[in-house]
């Protein structure tokens, strides 16, 4: 994901600019209704079929038709910023059936640019597959600022944005999973009492 970033001190404003989020996966669980009925359609012995309905214009009528299993990601960039108590969230337009999302929107919050208000900010910055929102697993992957950043580009980023404010700052990040939980170690208890 390549964005930028700056905060204008005197207008307390932070803006992230969007440029671009590329190699996308080229999967998706739903899509646009297939074409022609079930029967016309191949078999696929890799993929199960999903089925769905569709509403026809104004008349309201239903029709099954199979939706693709595979098929190019809708996406949408949402950005969530938090300082203390307040959280903002804003999101980017959603950009059709691609894996290279080009963007180059710019996204600003109110910002408190108190060294404590700063040194609290959590920025997260989550890429969305709208087509699989239904099925509630819709994030692609997610990049951080603040402190909440994970990897070396992002603590950089943001370093440079704090330090050289009125500058804006780029950076690529690479996208995490989503719902990374955090490396757990499971210590082993010794047999107490001796039996099973």
């Amino acid at each position: 994901m390549y964005i930028s970033s700056c905060i204008e001190k005197d207008a307390h404003r932070l803006t992230i600019n969007l440029k671009k989020a590329d190699d996308l996966p080229r999967w998706s669980f739903l899509g646009a209704p297939g074409i022609g009925p079930v029967a016309d359609m191949p078999e696929s012995p890799d993929a199960s079929v999903l089925f769905g309905v569709l509403m026809l214009g104004r008349q309201k009528k239903l029709a099954w038709d199979r939706l693709p299993v595979f098929g190019n990601a809708h996406v949408c960039i949402k950005i969530t910023m938090a300082q203390g108590e307040k959280q903002q969230t804003k999101s980017s337009r959603i950009l059709k059936s691609t894996t290279t999302a080009v963007y180059n929107e710019a996204v600003m919050f109110l910002f408190g640019t108190t060294k404590k208000e700063i040194d609290s900010t959590k920025i997260t910055i989550t890429v969305h597959d709208m087509q699989r929102t239904c099925t509630g697993d819709d994030v692609i992957g997610c990049a951080y600022l603040g402190a909440v950043a994970h990897d070396k580009s992002e603590m950089e980023q943001w370093k440079n944005t704090v330090e050289h404010m009125g500058k804006e700052y780029k950076g690529t990040h690479n996208l995490k999973p989503p719902h990374q939980a955090p490396p757990v170690h499971v210590a082993e208890t010794g047999d107490v009492d001796g039996d099973d």
